[in-house]
């Protein structure tokens, strides 16, 4: 459950972010609603045929996460404080990069769930991450379609074990939605039992890292510099830490 702010305690509430209740927001007739890329459309129309104005913003990168912080700055007419937290942000990512060595290595992000596993594309939460810190994601130039509970999933790709062992990421991610846990919490992965898992470079040498929901399945947003960081301190605990 989030946090709600103090401001925003006595706010009416219009269900879940995934399933608003429409007619009650008509019915509240706001000035201004923030929608959601990806999972707020079939709304716009009942919203705008009520004349109520919509801004809908995509928030999956970082580059995302940094237009939408402005745009909203300029609906607010606080664009010079928009400004000031973009750039600290940036401050705080360049902040950690800086600590890393100076290598190129190759990862795999893999995305479980109850359903089966596929492959983060860089422009996942997880995989912009990791392209800011210069790892080089395993799968780039896949284009095969991926659906998903909501449909297309354009920062998917295909997985297959086979693939995974020919391309031997030096590195693992793995992000879970409602796939089984162990008692740690971790993702329980049937494929890891598999003897070809174990030949792969991240498995070999103990690079293979669980990500937390948190940071990594719903978007950071101002907490984008903490995810990167993460993601950091996990490949090179000695000079980053979380």
């Amino acid at each position: 459950v989030g946090k709600v702010p103090t401001f925003a305690k006595d706010a009416a509430e219009v269900d879940f972010i995934f399933n608003i209740n429409v007619e009650k927001i008509v019915e509240l007739k706001p000035d201004l609603v923030i929608a959601y890329k990806g999972m707020h459309e079939r709304y716009l129309h009942t919203l705008e045929s009520n004349n109520i104005p919509v801004v809908v913003l995509n928030l999956k990168s970082y580059e995302d996460v940094k237009h939408s912080m402005l745009t909203i700055g300029k609906i607010m007419r606080k664009d010079d404080k928009a400004q000031k937290v973009v750039a600290n942000l940036d401050k705080d990512i360049d902040a950690t990069v800086s600590k890393l060595p100076k290598s190129e290595r190759s990862v795999a992000i893999l995305h479980t769930t109850s359903m089966g596993i596929t492959m983060e594309k860089e422009t996942s939460i997880a995989g912009c991450c990791a392209k800011m810190l210069k790892l080089r994601n395993v799968v780039q130039g896949e284009t095969k379609p991926v659906s998903g509970p909501m449909g297309a999933q354009p920062d998917k790709a295909p997985y297959s074990l086979e693939d995974l062992l020919e391309k031997n990421p030096q590195v693992i991610f793995i992000t879970s939605m409602g796939a089984p846990r162990d008692a740690e919490g971790n993702p329980k992965l049937e494929i890891m039992n598999n003897e070809a898992w174990q030949s792969i470079d991240a498995v070999k040498n103990k690079q293979v890292f669980f990500l937390p929901d948190d940071l990594f399945l719903l978007n950071p947003g101002l907490e984008y510099p903490k995810a990167v960081r993460y993601m950091a301190a996990k490949m090179y605990p000695d000079a980053v830490k979380e």
